[in-house]
C-alpha cells in the first residue's frame, strides 16, 4: 500500500506568499533599502529634517514635551526559490479595493518593502514568461514580513546510491530504495547500487533528501531496512553516490490509526507519512469501509528513520459543480526502536465544512472575481486560497498558461484580483481566457489560530496544497491537528493518475 512517486500536482497552488497591512492614514511613501537611493521625486522613508522629540520651540516652563509618533513600519516581502533569495521579482502593492499604489522589485537579498495603508494587498509575480504564477495576499498589516516561494523554478535532480555493505536478511530477493516518494527498484539480490530521480517534492528547501532502502522477499514484503538522512544535492542539481550505512534493521514498526464517525456518503482514504529530513514517505489505503462508529487501519513503519509521522484522513466527495476533499491530519512523534508500535486517532466530526462550489466572473478580464459556497461558514478555518487559471499568448506570439492565487480571511467568500500595472509582463493579457471553475482551499488548526498567523506563513502552506494529491494537508511544524477542505474541477488538475495499491 505504499505511495508510488505521486505525480498529482495542481499548478495553481505551486507558488504562494504571505503578506501584511498598514494604517489607512499613511500616505503612499516608498521604502528604500539603505544603499539603494531614492528615485527622482520620491520621498524617503523618514524625513531627515524632522526635529527630535522634545519641547516645542516656544514651549515655556511647565509645558510637557510633545512626543513625535513613531513612523509606520513597512510591509516586507521576501522572495526565495530552491537556490535561495531571488532578485528582480516584481512586487505590486495595492489598497484594500485593489487599486494600484506602488510597485517594486526584489533586491539581491530577495527583499522588497513598502509603507501601506492597513488592509492593503500585496501581489508577487512569480514563475516564468510561459508559466506565470501570481499570488495576492489581502488584509496585510503594518510590520508584516511576508515570504513568497517561487515554485516554478524547481527542477528534477538525480542522485546515486550504494546499498549497505553488510549482507541483507536471508530471505531478501530484491530491493526498493526511496527518497521520500521518489523510488528506484533493484530486481536482484546481487544489485548493490543505482540511480534515483528526485523531483522537487523529494528534496527539502535546503537541498537535502533522505534515503530509505527496503530489503524485500519474493512477494514484496519488507524483511529489513537501512537508511541515511540529510544527503545534500550538488549545486548543479546532482548528488554523489550516497553510501547507505548498515545495519539492516529487521524489527519493523506499526502505526495503528483509529477513525471515528465516517459517513457512508463519503469515499474515505487514510495515509501515513514518515517525514525524514523534511521529506515525506507516504503509504495510503483507499479501501476503507465507511462505518459511522469508526474504522481502523495499520501501516508499516521504520523505527529510527522518521523525524515524525503524520496521519491523514481524507473524505472525498462531489457536487454538481466539481470534486471535494475534506482532510484532517495529525502529527505525532515517530515510532522508535524501543517503542516500535503506536496508535493515532482521527475523528471525522472535526472536519471543516465542505466547500460546495466556486464560480468566476471574468467580465473584467484583467481583474476577475471569485465567489465560492460552503455547507456552513468556515468559522474554524484560518484562511482561504482561491486559485484562478488563464491562457493567453506571450510576447513572442506563443501560448502560455498562468495562475493567480488570492489569499483571504476565512470570512471572505468573494474576492477580486487587484489591478496590475500595464507594464507587468507576467500578468494576464486583455485577451486572456479564464477557466470557468476556480480551485478553493481553506485550512485551519495546527499553528494557525487565525488569519494573522496564516498570513505570515502562507507561502509555505500554499506551495504544499495540491488538490487531489495524497497527502493533502501540508506537514505540521509541531505535534497537533490541521484541517483542509478543497473544492476543485478535475479538468484543472494536471497529471492526475490513479494510484496503484
Amino acid at each position: 500500500m505504499r505511495l508510488r512517486r505521486m505525480t498529482w500536482i495542481l499548478a495553481p497552488l505551486s507558488s504562494s506568499i504571505a503578506l501584511g497591512c498598514f494604517d489607512s492614514s499613511v500616505d503612499d511613501v516608498p521604502f528604500f533599502a539603505p544603499d539603494s537611493g531614492a528615485s527622482d521625486g520620491a520621498a524617503p522613508l523618514v524625513d531627515a529634517t524632522m526635529p527630535e522629540a522634545g519641547l516645542a520651540p516656544d514651549a515655556g516652563p511647565g509645558v510637557d514635551a510633545a512626543e513625535e509618533p513613531a513612523p509606520p513600519s513597512p510591509v516586507t516581502v521576501v522572495v526565495r526559490g530552491p537556490g535561495g533569495p531571488e532578485s528582480g521579482k516584481t512586487i505590486v502593492f495595492s489598497d484594500a479595493a485593489g487599486a494600484l499604489l506602488a510597485t517594486a522589485t526584489t533586491d539581491a537579498h530577495g527583499v522588497a518593502a513598502q509603507i501601506l495603508p492597513a488592509g492593503s494587498q500585496v501581489t508577487a509575480l512569480l514563475g516564468t514568461s510561459d508559466f506565470p504564477q501570481l499570488v495576492t495576499v489581502t488584509g496585510v498589516q503594518p510590520g508584516d514580513t511576508l515570504t513568497a516561494v517561487d515554485g516554478a523554478l524547481q527542477t528534477t535532480s538525480q542522485a546515486g546510491f550504494q546499498l549497505p555493505a553488510a549482507a541483507p536478511p536471508d530471505t531478501t530477493t530484491q530491493y526498493e530504495v526511496l527518497a521520500g516518494n521518489c523510488y528506484q527498484e533493484l530486481a536482484s539480490v546481487d544489485a548493490s547500487a543505482g540511480l534515483i530521480d528526485l523531483d522537487p517534492t523529494c528534496v527539502n528547501s535546503a537541498g537535502q533528501f533522505p534515503l530509505l532502502a527496503l530489503a524485500q522477499d519474493d512477494v514484496g514484503a519488507t524483511v529489513g531496512f537501512a537508511f541515511d538522512k540529510g544527503i545534500a544535492i550538488d549545486a548543479d542539481g546532482g548528488a554523489p553516490a550516497a553510501v547507505i550505512p548498515p545495519p539492516w534493521v529487521t524489527v519493523l514498526g506499526q502505526e495503528a490509526i483509529t477513525l471515528g464517525h465516517i459517513a457512508d456518503s463519503t469515499a474515505p482514504y487514510l495515509s501515513l507519512s514518515e517525514f525524514s529530513s523534511g521529506v515525506p514517505h507516504t503509504q495510503y489505503d483507499f479501501d476503507l469501509t465507511p462505518v459511522d462508529g469508526g474504522a481502523a487501519a495499520n501501516f508499516e513503519t521504520h523505527p529510527g528513520y522518521a523525524d515524525f509521522v503524520q496521519a491523514e484522513l481524507g473524505l472525498q466527495g462531489s457536487t454538481s459543480a466539481g470534486s471535494t476533499i475534506n482532510a484532517i491530519a495529525t502529527r505525532a512523534t515517530a515510532p522508535s526502536v524501543a517503542s516500535p508500535t503506536q496508535t493515532l486517532s482521527i475523528d471525522a466530526d472535526a472536519a471543516l465544512p465542505t466547500i460546495t462550489g466556486a464560480s468566476l466572473d471574468s467580465t473584467d478580464v484583467l481583474r476577475p472575481r471569485v465567489t465560492f459556497t460552503s455547507t456552513s461558514p468556515l468559522t474554524d478555518a484560518a484562511g482561504t486560497f482561491m486559485t484562478l487559471s488563464w491562457q493567453d499568448g506571450d510576447a513572442d506570439g506563443g501560448a502560455r498558461a498562468g495562475t493567480w492565487t488570492l489569499v483571504v480571511p476565512s470570512s471572505v467568500t468573494s474576492a477580486q484580483a487587484p489591478a496590475l500595472p500595464a507594464s507587468v509582463a507576467l500578468g494576464p493579457a486583455a485577451t486572456a481566457l479564464w477557466d470557468a471553475t476556480p480551485t478553493v482551499a481553506a485550512l485551519g488548526g495546527g499553528p494557525f489560530a487565525g488569519y494573522d498567523a496564516l498570513r505570515s506563513t502562507a507561502a509555505e502552506v500554499g506551495v504544499a496544497l495540491k488538490p487531489a494529491s495524497v497527502p493533502l494537508v501540508p506537514a505540521l511544524p509541531a505535534d497537533g491537528t490541521m484541517k483542509v477542505t478543497v473544492f476543485y474541477e478535475t479538468a484543472n488538475v494536471e497529471g492526475v493518475v490513479t494510484p496503484s495499491l
